[in-house]
């Protein structure tokens, strides 16, 4: 009549596991890209990405890895979103540097 166990560490109807599916990066799409960065253009940053960006530029990478951390949930969630901002950070720096060097002619 009954297939599984009452009590113990075992208890409870025999299953099979189903495994995860697996998620694939795959990289993003040149449509997807061209809605970010016009969300991006039309909206500006975030508060929190502000403050992070605030505190990349004083140097406390370590303490915007932490409030990311916090902010978003996961380590690697974190990670990506620090090496975001420092990449809009130093095309910021490419920028300036490029338009301060066509002033000077």
């Amino acid at each position: 009549m009954g297939r599984g166990v009452a009590v113990g560490l075992k208890k409870g109807f025999p299953v099979h596991r189903l495994s995860k599916p697996r998620q694939i990066s795959r990289p993003i799409s040149k449509t997807k890209m061209l809605v970010e960065d016009v969300t991006r253009e039309a909206a500006g940053f975030s508060p929190y990405e502000r403050h992070m960006m605030d505190l990349l530029r004083r140097g406390l990478d370590k303490k915007a890895l932490k409030y990311a951390k916090k902010q978003l949930g996961t380590h690697k969630r974190g990670l990506a979103k620090r090496e975001e901002l420092s990449r809009v950070l130093e095309a910021i720096r490419v920028a300036h540097a490029h338009h301060a060097e066509h002033q000077e002619k």
